[in-house]
């Protein structure tokens, strides 16, 4: 009989591009930016004038009341209550890994490199009327979701199941928008059929993968591959007035060819990783 098991996985689907719509969601993660910086300095200064650090409950309670009493910090309501506690959670839950030695002490972020925030049970809803685009032989599923009282439509590639827990708005390198459902999921462990091989692999630096049989796997090298093309955009960025449209744009191609980089190194991983669970016990 099959073995039923809870696993966490995220579903992450690309929103849409539209500039106008979007730019509500720019804007949120610019604030949580912000408002981690200002959590970062504010922990600073405690500990240097008393000698302790702030609780994450004592952070929460602060943060919600400048956020609802004050005029200075009145936009950090433009960010939901539950990413604000998310925030205040993830600095403290930083500052726990820095005390347990397994990190650095969580620094100041560029507010235009800041990456997402996530909210909990509120603030957002997943809407049901998905409708079909396309003919019969390309077709793309268009998936709703509502984000802090605004509506926007995602690249539903694929069904999602299991129980949503949280979602995550998270902005790429190349100013793209992602949505990411966190969901606690029941899947079946059947029986696997067993080959009846053992291996044994070595990772090593000029031979990717050596197996006990002595077969060697050599790395693809993506980048190397890419490596001509990197450098005549690379140079082509370089040339333009700095702080122009011209190098902004630039500088968002280059950033797509990295992240299209990491993608097929990432599907490298994946995929061998696969064969040789197929092959081996």
């Amino acid at each position: 009989m099959p073995k039923i098991v809870e696993v966490k996985r995220t579903y992450k689907y690309r929103l849409y591009d539209n500039r106008e719509v979007n730019r509500r969601l720019h804007d949120t993660i610019n604030v949580s930016g912000i408002i981690w910086n200002h959590i970062t300095a504010l922990r600073k200064r405690y500990y240097r004038r008393f000698h302790t650090h702030l609780s994450s409950n004592e952070l929460q309670k602060h943060t919600s009341h400048l956020r609802m009493k004050t005029k200075r910090f009145a936009f950090w309501k433009m960010v939901g209550s539950q990413a604000l506690q998310d925030i205040c959670q993830r600095h403290d839950a930083a500052y726990t890994r820095f005390f347990n030695k397994d990190g650095g002490l969580p620094r100041f972020k560029k507010v235009k490199k800041y990456t997402s925030f996530t909210l909990k049970k509120a603030g957002w809803k997943l809407e049901t009327d998905t409708h079909q685009r396309g003919g019969q032989k390309h077709r793309k599923w268009t998936g709703h979701v509502n984000i802090l009282g605004a509506e926007y439509k995602f690249v539903k590639h694929r069904p999602m199941q299991g129980d949503m827990k949280t979602l995550t708005v998270k902005r790429d390198a190349a100013q793209r928008l992602w949505v990411c459902f966190s969901v606690v999921e029941k899947i079946s462990l059947e029986d696997a059929t067993s080959t009846g091989q053992i291996g044994g692999f070595d990772f090593g630096l000029k031979t990717f993968l050596t197996t006990n049989s002595g077969t060697q796997l050599d790395a693809p090298e993506f980048f190397k591959q890419d490596l001509p093309r990197f450098r005549a955009i690379q140079r082509r960025v370089s040339k333009k007035d700095k702080g122009s449209q011209n190098q902004i744009k630039g500088q968002k191609h280059l950033a797509r060819r990295h992240i299209r980089i990491a993608d097929k190194r990432r599907d490298f991983h994946f995929q061998l990783a696969h064969q040789l669970c197929n092959r081996y016990d």
